[in-house]
């Protein structure tokens, strides 16, 4: 028997190789990508969406590496948007400042914003 295997893993691989793969694991787990999902009705989507392009969040500079826009078929003043960040942290930050910028555009430009973070488990394409 292999006294460095874990109990459960003897006859298996050595112990350096599992600590290897568990240690990769981790790794993975830590650049899973990190969605910012915001969803909100808007008063006038053409005014929205002039706002949304001027990009006053800068959102390159806060670490957005991809978005999506999405408009409800059912209800056309109903927007959602998807911010991808590469970490936790940026998107993290980006909500906290886009919290502050709600305040100042409530009821005017967006009203009853909502937004979570998601972190990216899998992607399949099909």
């Amino acid at each position: 028997m292999d006294d460095r295997l874990p109990a459960g893993r003897q006859g298996s691989k050595p112990l350096e190789l599992y600590a290897i793969f568990l240690w990769h694991s981790k790794t993975l787990k830590n650049s899973f990508m990190t969605v910012l999902h915001i969803e909100h009705p808007v008063p006038n989507y053409e005014g929205w969406k002039k706002a949304f392009d001027s990009d006053p969040m800068n959102r390159k500079k806060a670490g957005v590496k991809k978005y999506r826009v999405y408009r409800s078929v059912q209800e056309p003043n109903h927007v959602a948007i998807d911010l991808e960040f590469d970490d936790y942290s940026s998107a993290e930050k980006m909500l906290a400042a886009l919290e502050v910028m709600w305040q100042k555009v409530e009821g005017s430009v967006i009203t009853g914003p909502k937004a979570k973070l998601f972190e990216v488990i899998e992607t399949i394409e099909l």
